[in-house]
């Protein structure tokens, strides 16, 4: 087995037990730390997360508010990078919030 696959393979072990939780908290430490290996991971994981849902499910799995006017939610939107936007959201209410944009 090459090193690459072993790697992939620590990867998905390290990952997979996670719940968005824990997965949420692991991407705003490493975001925080400038661990951009474990960012990238983490955000992969949580793209899998959201893969496929509705915008009311990925609300619904991060709590997040459904603060879209009506005119708001007939158009596309992007995320626009900036510092202000959570990072996620937890159960309890909690959200982690970028420090700065980058």
């Amino acid at each position: 087995m090459s090193l690459t696959q072993e790697r992939k393979q620590f990867d998905e072990r390290f990952i997979k037990p996670l719940d968005t939780r824990r997965l949420c908290e692991l991407t705003s430490a490493a975001d925080a730390l400038g661990m951009k290996g474990l960012v990238d991971l983490t955000s992969r994981a949580l793209a899998r997360v959201i893969e496929g849902k509705t915008p009311e499910e990925i609300r619904e799995t991060f709590n997040l508010p459904d603060d879209l006017t009506g005119a708001l939610r007939r158009r596309p939107s992007s995320i626009t990078g900036r510092a202000d936007l959570p990072v996620c959201v937890h159960r309890g209410g909690e959200a982690g919030a970028r420090e700065g944009a980058h």
